[in-house]
């Protein structure tokens, strides 16, 4: 929808054209203008790698899982006996 999270980072990073799902004939006006305008489209394309390298660097993607980690081992039990023998097992 042109209401997602996906549609407000492509209109954030001016990274292309957002389009409703279920619109052939917007998706095919939203192709032939990307044909028609070659230049847009590669700064479109540009902006959205510079998005990316921005915002998912290896540094950042590690305070996410950091974080993630520490947010779930934060109600683990402390002693390693009291974990279920089927989590134990791997099963």
């Amino acid at each position: 929808p042109q209401d997602s999270t996906v549609a407000a980072v492509v209109r954030e990073a001016q990274a292309g054209l957002v389009i409703s799902p279920g619109d052939p004939a917007a998706l095919a006006e939203a192709i032939l203008y990307t044909a028609d305008h070659p230049q847009e489209a590669s700064t479109m394309g540009a902006n959205a790698r510079a998005y990316f390298e921005k915002e998912f660097t290896l540094t950042r993607a590690y305070g996410q899982f950091s974080r993630l980690i520490e947010e779930v081992t934060r109600n683990f039990p402390a002693n390693t006996n009291s974990v279920p023998l089927a989590v134990a097992a791997g099963e």
